[in-house]
């Protein structure tokens, strides 16, 4: 098995910016990828009923806001979960507040992989050789070259 390694992981702290270079260095090849500018934002673990429509509340609330859904997505199972990302943070926390919601934030961190088979599996194994749990990761966008995948961590 492959195995890459995490040579350099800085990232933002709200509304401040930085640019990060992230290196793995594979047995067999080297990767490099440049996550470029970025923003940390925050995701919102929202608890939902696991019963019709309590997500479609959840969205209502956060829309009736003036709020834009950036990114999500949702579980379920004995617990229905909602992992949404927002591009206003503090009306999010309104709606939220405003609908009796149980839910947590987290900053959002964000990486670009290359959009070819083992990034991701590089990335994740980096974190996790050194002791960084991964609670969140989904993509964020998509491109030819690369994929903008985010992620909590805790």
């Amino acid at each position: 098995m492959t195995q890459g390694v995490l040579l350099e992981n800085r990232f933002a702290i709200g509304k401040e910016r930085e640019k990060v270079a992230i290196t793995h260095y594979w047995r067999i090849r080297q990767f490099q990828y440049d996550v470029g500018t970025r923003v940390l934002m925050d995701e919102y673990l929202i608890q939902l009923e696991d019963v019709p429509g309590s997500m479609a509340a959840c969205c209502e609330a956060i829309a009736g806001a003036g709020v834009n859904i950036v990114s999500g997505a949702g579980l379920g199972s004995e617990h229905a979960v909602a992992a949404l990302v927002t591009d206003d943070s503090d009306a999010t926390r309104a709606a939220l507040d405003g609908i009796g919601a149980n839910y947590a934030v987290d900053k959002l961190q964000t990486i670009e992989l290359a959009n070819e088979p083992g990034s991701l599996a590089a990335f994740t194994r980096s974190l996790a050789d050194e002791g960084v749990n991964l609670r969140s990761v989904y993509v964020l966008s998509t491109g030819e070259d690369s994929v903008v995948m985010g992620y909590t961590t805790g």
